[in-house]
């Protein structure tokens, strides 16, 4: 017997804060950072926003992104994950909510009449197919309260809430974005979509789906508030860059060259898989062959009154992602990594595609099957995570220090024992984070491209070289900083847990450490 609307929303409401307490206790109790480079790139930002006001506009730390997590920054790095916590628990919320509206059931039930009144009923009272196949008819089952698990256990999108990646605040705006259009709320919706793109630059592609999708339901009154992000941020970032089209001349990624090079067409098939896992990965698929199947009947529509939102909204922007991040690597455009993670950004609409593929499967006309099936599925999901596979969640690796930043907090003593009150020049984030200095006042930090005019380096410069942000970032190697007359190498020191891992410290030559 499926609850009513009351009791839904309080089984919601307790799955949310359940996983938000899980969380939050986690955002504690590890001391990981998600990685050691963007992810400490956007705390830095969002933590000193109010003290440099001008960071607030940073295109490519986000400024939406930076807008909301910054009073959560001010806490340190745990307030940064506290805040993702909270995004993601408010994205689960959601994705039952939408999943709910879009009748993701379970059948067969034991026979009996529906109940009159019930979201999922048709116009003429009868199961919704295919759960009316053979003439069969009952009580059913919502599958809504399992969008959690399809979410939060995908390895990487649950290994990222704990970092201050961006991700996750744009996979809450677009469920949240998609539950609106479904509640007939377009306009709120759409002024949400407005602002993806200063969440993450890929909310272009997203805002171009929705647009789509108003065009085809004929809702030609909300298109001009898809702009509304852009004409905020153009007339509020005039003042500091005299520029109203700064929000297109700065997308850090308007490049048809990228420093990373390129990849193959097939690969963000498999990043996809690592980053939800095997068992959801096939549920996907299943999901996906779903609509395909529905799309090739003639009546396809009649039983989902939400068909088409959830055809262009959850399936329609999911594939316009997915197919978007394969090109641009594919193509080595847009200064793309090939990285697996940006599709943490469009995992709430993969938990609902594959829920789909879960309902699909579990509808047979076997009871005792589908039951097996379902909860053998459901229990391989909750799994998967911790088996030591190369698709699942390394615990301590991921939500712990990386080596490099464990061999960064050895030197830190010694820096900030023997260099107080220098200039430190450096390429990777986390120093400057453990320095606790500001890393956007000139007279504290620097990059190291600043030695290619020693002339002008003042006594007090120390330059931190470390064996991955500086050769890649700023193409530094350490023979090329020994090979500099005017350096001396004072400290060198190699990872016990990664002999790749290194880090070199130099000071002007003569000055010594003071």
């Amino acid at each position: 017997m499926i609850a009513d609307s009351k009791k839904q929303e309080e089984i919601a409401l307790a799955l949310t804060m359940c996983f938000l307490a899980v969380f939050i206790l986690i955002a504690f109790l590890m001391d990981g950072t998600g990685d050691s480079g963007d992810s400490i790139e956007h705390y830095l930002i969002s933590r000193f926003a109010f003290r440099h006001p001008e960071l607030f506009l940073h295109h490519w730390g986000k400024p939406v992104f930076t807008l909301l997590s910054s009073p959560f920054s001010q806490f340190g790095f745990t307030g940064m994950k506290v805040f993702n916590c909270m995004v993601a628990a408010i994205t689960g919320y959601f994705t039952i909510k939408t999943a709910s509206r879009l009748r993701i059931l379970f059948g067969y039930p034991p026979p009996g009449p529906l109940p009159a009144g019930r979201a999922g009923e048709t116009k003429s009272g009868s199961l919704p197919a295919p759960f009316s196949k053979g003439g069969v008819q009952g009580r059913w089952v919502h599958f809504t309260y399992l969008a959690p698990f399809f979410l939060f256990f995908a390895p990487v999108y649950f290994k990222y809430i704990f970092s201050g990646m961006t991700e996750h605040l744009l996979g809450l705006a677009l469920i949240l974005s998609v539950f609106l259009v479904l509640k007939k709320k377009i306009a709120l919706s759409a002024l949400i979509v407005s602002f993806m793109p200063f969440m993450r630059s890929e909310g272009l592609i997203l805002v171009g789906v929705f647009a789509l999708y108003f065009l085809i339901k004929k809702h030609f009154r909300y298109i001009p508030l898809l702009l509304a992000g852009h004409v905020f941020y153009s007339f509020i970032g005039y003042f500091y860059y005299h520029d109203l089209l700064w929000v297109f001349n700065r997308i850090p990624y308007l490049s048809f060259d990228s420093w990373y090079g390129a990849g193959h067409w097939p690969d963000f098939i498999f990043k996809l898989y690592y980053v939800v896992g095997l068992p959801l990965f096939v549920m996907i698929t299943l999901g996906l062959i779903w609509m395909v199947v529905r799309l090739s009947r003639k009546k396809h529509t009649g039983d989902l009154p939400f068909f088409h939102e959830e055809l262009l909204l959850v399936y329609g922007s999911f594939m316009a992602f997915f197919l978007a991040h394969t090109v641009f690597w594919a193509l080595g455009i847009f200064n793309s990594m090939g990285l697996g993670r940006v599709l943490n950004s469009v995992i709430p609409l993969t938990a609902l595609i594959g829920l789909r593929g879960l309902e699909w499967i579990t509808t047979t006309r076997f009871r005792w099957l589908n039951g097996i099936l379902l909860f053998g599925i459901l229990s391989f999901i909750a799994v998967f995570p911790f088996l030591g596979n190369p698709g699942s969640l390394k615990w301590e690796k991921d939500l712990g220090l990386s080596a490099d930043q464990k061999l960064i907090n050895e030197v830190i003593p010694e820096l900030k024992e023997g260099f107080s009150d220098k200039l430190y020049l450096y390429s990777h984030p986390y120093i400057g984070m453990q320095l606790g200095i500001d890393p956007y006042d000139p007279s504290q930090r620097g990059k190291i491209s600043v030695i290619n005019d020693p002339e002008k380096l003042s006594p007090r410069t120390v330059v931190i070289w470390d064996s991955w942000f500086s050769p890649v970032e700023e193409g530094y190697t350490l023979e090329s900083l020994q090979a500099k007359e005017f350096l001396v190498c004072v400290s060198q020191r190699t990872s016990t847990g990664d002999p790749t891992k290194k880090i070199a410290i130099f000071v002007m030559k003569d000055k010594g450490m003071q």
